[in-house]
């Protein structure tokens, strides 16, 4: 099984998510079919620079109880 199946939230975005605790409360909220979502995007990035750019949005939107993607 891998990473995104087991909703295991990598480095960049765990620690985007502690740095800002009300996006991490609504991110512990979302369903696990929306985070799996969410981390499939974000694995998907070909480049560094976007998957920064995704791991961004998604603790921008998540903030605001918006689910990203």
């Amino acid at each position: 099984m891998d990473a995104v199946e087991t909703l295991e939230i990598p480095a960049d975005l765990d620690q985007a998510l502690a740095a800002n605790p009300k996006a991490g409360h609504y991110w512990d909220a979302f369903p696990c079919s929306v985070k799996r979502g969410i981390l499939e995007w974000i694995a998907n990035a070909k480049r560094p620079e976007t998957r920064a750019r995704r791991v961004e949005k998604t603790v921008r939107l998540a903030a605001d109880n918006v689910r990203a993607n």
